[in-house]
């Protein structure tokens, strides 16, 4: 990844994590923080276009079978920082979250 792409990248991370915390999906410093931090884009298929990858209101599509059909997605980020918030995760409690990382 080229130096200008880190920093578009970091841009679009601040843009979704500002529209969230706006939005009053997120709530909390903790996951405010996380949103700003981990890049999105890593976690949908390659060649997800940036504004998709980092649309607060779009799931990705990560997986369709034989004949086409969608059988895998990433959840909205409005909808993961929602969950993230209702599940009131603190320092020290274990969680296992099953998905695509997305």
């Amino acid at each position: 990844m080229t130096r200008a792409t880190a920093d578009h990248t970091a841009e679009l991370r601040d843009q979704l994590a500002d529209e969230l915390v706006s939005a009053g999906h997120i709530t909390s410093a903790q996951v405010e923080a996380a949103f700003r931090a981990v890049p999105r884009h890593e976690f949908v298929p390659a060649g997800t276009p940036m504004e998709v990858a980092y649309n607060a209101d779009e799931s990705v599509a990560i997986k369709t079978d034989e004949h086409g059909v969608l059988i895998s997605s990433t959840s909205a980020p409005f909808l993961q920082a929602r969950m993230i918030e209702q599940a009131k995760i603190r320092p020290g409690m274990n969680v296992l979250e099953y998905g695509s990382g997305g």
